[in-house]
């Protein structure tokens, strides 16, 4: 069987490794249009749900993951300069994303997996005769663009404006920091993801984004006019850039998962929006599904396809829905500002998705219900105490 992979990312490599390790006779052969020491970004996430995943399929590339993770045990929700903390319930991490990269193309070419870096593909007809085609090439995916109509791709652009940008020092923690500032408000989503680094995304709505006067301005002077607003956080460093671009998140969904034996998977199917931390863990899980329907029925494409959309469709639509309310949340999060204070503003937060009840806030966020019942126990008080005080008289 010929199996080509458009795109050298995480979901595309990972795919062909546990491919080329299950079925060695396979051939599978990775496309990637950049040199194989680049890549866009800082740091990215990896759970403890998604690391054990990746430890049942293939224990080796796992560990060699795990062991190039940092570690953090807390996050930080700041509000009004008041700091609520959230204790991890379970241990996380993240990696450098193109040391991860550098982690699997090592365990592919181990495996016997062909990766052609700097080779572009363009058309469908630039692909090599295959028998099954993925599209792993991420949000601006050939694959998809060329067959748009076929796989009923709709995409939309948030209206809140965001950039990617990172540091020459580790925070001590993960933290997400809400800031009033002229014009309106910033959100900045920070944490360590080596010893001496760490990735800053700044975030903003589009109230914001014109009434700062932020539109008119180049990448460069807004690099420098939002990380002011951050000094005290930075040390008083810089954020550092890397083709770091303010711009409206695009939103991409897809009716159909393949169209013959061209199938999407990670961001190329469903962008993961950032503020649920999910996305690389997502693309993962996708070729851990798509691999396991390879399993089942081997070169059967069809029945393959068919399988990996059966199994792979309602926990994916699930997600959706939960990344769906998070962006929407933050769509509005400078209104949310004003309406509640620090306390009730990070609970709001934590119930954003639906996916945290209030018996499992209480169970996973004892150190927020905790103030949350105090605030409430004092506001309860402060009610009571007039009339008290009237009857007493």
């Amino acid at each position: 069987m010929k199996i080509a992979v458009i795109g050298g990312g995480p979901s595309g490599l990972y795919f062909s490794l546990i491919a080329k390790k299950r079925f060695p006779e396979f051939d599978i052969r990775v496309y990637e249009q950049t040199p194989a020491d680049a890549t866009y970004g800082f740091g990215v996430v990896l759970a403890d749900g998604g690391l054990q995943n990746l430890k049942q399929v293939d224990a080796d590339s796992a560990t060699d993951i795990i062991d190039a993770l940092h570690w953090t045990t807390q996050q930080r929700f700041v509000h009004r300069g008041e700091t609520v903390v959230f204790e991890k319930q379970r241990p996380g991490g993240a990696i450098e994303r193109l040391r991860l990269l550098n982690i699997l193309q090592e365990h592919c070419a181990r495996a016997g997996v062909v990766c052609e870096f700097n080779h572009r593909i363009e058309t469908l007809a630039d692909i090599p005769e295959a028998d099954l085609v993925i599209g792993a090439d991420g949000s601006n995916s050939v694959v998809r663009k060329c067959l748009e109509a076929e796989f009923g791709t709709v995409t939309r652009s948030l209206t809140n404006r965001w950039s990617w940008y990172g540091t020459d020092f580790a925070f001590e923690t993960s933290c997400l920091n809400f800031r009033e500032i002229t014009g309106g408000a910033l959100v900045a989503h920070f944490y360590p993801y080596a010893p001496d680094r760490s990735t800053f995304v700044l975030e903003c709505d589009e109230h914001t984004w014109f009434n700062s006067g932020m539109d008119s301005m180049d990448d460069e002077e807004r690099r420098v006019f939002t990380q002011k607003f951050y000094a005290d956080e930075l040390r008083g460093r810089d954020v550092i850039s890397k083709r770091s671009v303010w711009r409206p998140f695009g939103f991409t969904t897809n009716a159909r998962w393949y169209v013959g034996k061209h199938v999407l998977i990670g961001d190329s199917f469903r962008t993961a929006h950032f503020s649920i931390g999910s996305g690389t863990r997502l693309a993962l899980e996708d070729s851990i599904a798509l691999f396991h329907s390879l399993e089942r029925h081997q070169s059967n494409v069809p029945d393959m396809l068919e399988d990996y959309v059966a199994t792979r469709k309602p926990v994916r639509e699930k997600l959706a829905g939960a990344a769906e309310k998070s962006f929407t949340w933050y769509e509005g999060f400078r209104l949310r500002m004003q309406e509640f204070d620090p306390i009730e503003f990070a609970e709001n937060f934590v119930l954003r998705t639906g996916r945290i009840t209030p018996e499992r806030l209480r169970s996973e966020f004892p150190g927020l219900t905790q103030r949350l019942d105090e605030r409430r126990g004092r506001s309860a008080g402060a009610t009571q105490g007039p009339s008290n005080s009237a009857a007493r008289g």
